[in-house]
């Protein structure tokens, strides 16, 4: 197997499972805050980033959300995937020239 086909497959297994938790439901957890009038898209911020385990949390201003960690890892797999098949076929068509 080259490496463009191992980039590519880490790719797609990274796409179909951060697809299908997308589709799940990406937030694991959140506070159930009552927040009175319509909320602005302004009012959404970023809290906090953890490398390990992997965790994302925002804010809409009265509720604090907890991003899947799981999802976090498929789409860093993803995006691995895809890095390392650009650069193998980059290199390829470098060796061809």
């Amino acid at each position: 197997m080259t490496l463009r086909r191992v980039g590519l497959t880490t790719f797609a297994a990274g796409l179909l499972v951060a697809t299908v938790l997308f589709v799940l439901g990406p937030v694991v957890a959140a506070t159930q805050a009552y927040c009175p009038g319509p909320e602005p898209l302004s009012a959404y911020a970023l809290q906090g980033v953890q490398l390990w385990p992997p965790r994302v949390t925002y804010t809409n201003g009265c509720n604090d959300f907890v991003v899947s960690g799981l999802l976090l890892v498929a789409s860093a797999a993803s995006l691995l995937g895809l890095a390392v098949a650009a650069g193998s076929q980059a290199a390829a068509s470098l060796r061809a020239d």
